[in-house]
Parts: structure tokens; C-alpha cells; sequence
């Protein structure tokens, strides 16, 4: 599952989008009623790979869902870990901002 750590990084990659929502709102731009929702998918193994439902999850997923920031709508993070996930969307975003 997620820990401290990335809930942490997850908390202030959020207040960042939001900030720059906040900027674009104020600016006028218009945009819809879902900008910045984010969604955090934890997958775990099916049953043929984890017949007893021991298993750690194999991936997780962070979605964002914002029309007025980056050049697309929707964006979409995977990894093994929720680290590299993480990774992926900070870097990501940050070129954005």
C-alpha cells in the first residue's frame, strides 16, 4: 500500500495542480467541474497468479483528470511501486508548471 512517505509527496503533488488550477481559474480560463481529480488504483494479482491471496500488489495507477493544465485532458501514471508512479506523474507535471 501507499506509506507515509508518498502519501506525503502525493498530498503536495496535489496542492501544486491546485495551485495552478487556482492561477488559471482566476485568469478566466475556461474549464470543467472535474479539473484536478485524482484517482489512485492499487491492482493485486489475479487468482491463477495468487491462488491464496497473499500477494503484495503487482502495480498501482495514478489518474489525473484536468483539461486546463498540460496538453491533454486525462493522464495516466503506472509502476510496480507507488514511487514510480509518483516519479512519473512529478516529473510530468512539473513540466507543465
Amino acid at each position: 500500500m501507499i506509506d507515509t512517505v508518498n502519501l506525503i509527496r502525493f498530498w503536495e503533488l496535489r496542492a501544486k495542480v491546485f495551485n495552478a488550477i487556482q492561477a488559471a481559474v482566476k485568469q478566466d480560463v475556461c474549464c470543467k467541474n472535474c479539473e484536478g481529480t485524482f484517482e489512485w488504483t492499487v491492482c493485486y494479482p489475479d487468482y491463477f497468479e495468487d491462488v491464496e491471496a497473499s500477494r503484495v500488489p503487482n502495480y498501482y495507477t495514478l489518474r489525473l483528470y484536468c483539461y486546463i493544465l498540460g496538453p491533454h485532458r486525462h493522464y495516466e501514471w503506472s509502476g510496480t511501486t507507488p514511487d514510480e508512479c509518483l516519479d512519473k506523474a512529478e516529473k510530468e507535471i512539473s513540466d507543465w508548471l
